[in-house]
């Protein structure tokens, strides 16, 4: 394991390899993998990855499935709006 630096934080395991533009690539998804997500359904940021795909809400137990990298409502957004629908 390779330590981060402060200039390039999580990229500096790589050293002069790769090229700029992949090390800022890896970066933004690393970045976006280790920070907390914040959760539909309890309002709070505890939202974590688990797996590809999988994600889970440490304070309400819910679990998600959305984006690889950052989690994305697409599924949420469509039982949302059919539990709405069935209300009215």
């Amino acid at each position: 394991m390779g330590r981060a630096t402060k200039k390039v934080l999580l990229c500096g395991k790589f050293g002069p390899r790769y090229g700029s533009t992949l090390k800022k690539k890896y970066l933004s998804i690393m970045k976006a993998l280790i920070n907390k997500q914040l959760c539909s359904e309890c309002g709070k940021r505890s939202i974590f990855r688990i797996q590809y795909s999988i994600w889970k809400c440490k304070k309400c137990e819910k679990v998600f499935s959305g984006g690889a990298y950052k989690l994305r409502y697409y599924n949420l957004k469509r039982s949302v709006v059919k539990i709405v629908n069935e209300k009215k």
